[in-house]
């Protein structure tokens, strides 16, 4: 469960994510209000099944990450590219800034060449599976 603010915008949305036994992952999401303290109102506005998610939780924040991205669309719209850069991590007790590393993420819809992944592997750069949470939280 997270809390998306798009710097440029201002659009605040309460989000929550799901990894399906199929491997798969759905975003459920609805406008978030800027006081965090409704967000319980944002979560009641969530389909059934993501509320089905999070009933019983009991939600804290936990983590805040800060980041620059671009965004890249294939014309044909089968593959979109993000390249995450800046990440900053803020908790309670820490704040790491990571300016050197990118997080580069490729979506296709089919398995069409890709000048992205080429260049990467080109380059030596291999897949790995990461969440910018989880580096978040480790860090």
């Amino acid at each position: 469960v997270r809390v998306r603010e798009y710097r440029r915008t201002g659009e605040r949305y309460l989000e929550v994510k799901c990894r399906r036994a199929s491997g798969r992952t759905s975003k459920f999401r609805t406008a978030a209000p800027a006081d965090g303290a409704a967000l319980s109102e944002a979560l009641a506005q969530l389909s059934p099944e993501a509320q089905r998610i999070v009933e019983g939780l009991t939600l804290v924040p936990s983590v805040s990450t800060a980041f620059d991205r671009i965004t890249l669309v294939r014309r044909d719209g089968g593959e979109r590219v993000t390249i995450d850069l800046d990440l900053t991590v803020r908790r309670a007790t820490a704040h790491v800034a990571l300016g050197e590393i990118a997080f580069v993420e490729v979506k296709q819809s089919d398995r069409a060449a890709s000048p992205v992944l080429t260049a990467l592997a080109e380059r030596h750069v291999r897949a790995h599976a990461v969440s910018k949470y989880c580096v978040a939280v480790a860090l």
